[in-house]
């Protein structure tokens, strides 16, 4: 059809998967958190902290949450989201 039409797709409709050095990614709660910013402002270090701040109690879900929403620019960050992963983060 994109031949008939004369166009060609985008790249956000193309998928290779994940090629490289795949142990040098962070775990799959850091990536999940991480990849919900499309301009990739909540960052790995910034996901790990709070994890750790959740674990020993310094701050709830909540706090967590809008510490991380409020990083993310264009406001796709998905707060509901956000809460399944941090919970079976911190298990």
């Amino acid at each position: 059809m994109t031949e008939e039409l004369d166009i060609k797709p985008h790249t956000i409709n193309l998928s290779c998967g994940i090629f490289g050095k795949t142990d040098k990614l962070p775990d799959t709660n850091h990536l999940e958190i991480s990849t919900m910013c499309g301009h990739g402002m909540i960052g790995h270090r910034m996901t790990s902290m709070i994890i750790k701040r959740l674990k020993k109690d310094e701050i709830n879900l909540d706090q967590a949450i809008r510490t991380m929403s409020r990083l993310c620019t264009c406001g796709i960050f998905n707060p509901t989201r956000a809460r399944k992963i941090l919970i079976r983060a911190i298990k």
